[in-house]
């Protein structure tokens, strides 16, 4: 079904990225996993037929900077990207807060983050 397709997933080794990655790799696409904390190893994660299907490519969604970087870095390549998919969950200095005791502004913050992001 997703054969000869790319697919970025940002946030791509969380909880939910990771299940998405899964789901892909098994529906025959190829897998760009894009977090601030990837490593090579999760090349790895997926199994041994998956390897060739998976890069990793770290990558801030909350800092323009990054994102460009990236983005301009597929440009160049001459990769075509058919799915980008944003798993990521932007953790401001007031992350961890219970929510009961989280402020309007704390709570916009967030949101803001997380639907800006890429």
């Amino acid at each position: 079904m997703l054969s000869n397709k790319h697919i970025v997933i940002f946030g791509g080794d969380g909880v939910i990225g990771r299940g998405l990655t899964q789901a892909a790799l098994q529906n025959g696409a190829e897998v760009t996993v894009a977090s601030r904390s990837v490593g090579e190893e999760i090349e790895n994660t997926f199994g041994s037929e998956y390897t060739a299907k998976v890069l990793a490519s770290v990558v801030d969604v909350a800092d323009p900077n990054s994102l460009m970087g990236f983005f301009a870095n597929y440009e160049q390549s001459g990769t075509t990207i058919d799915v980008v998919v944003n798993c990521t969950f932007p953790r401001t200095e007031r992350y961890g807060v219970p929510f009961e005791d989280v402020e309007y502004e704390a709570f916009c913050e967030n949101v803001n983050l997380h639907l800006g992001s890429a």
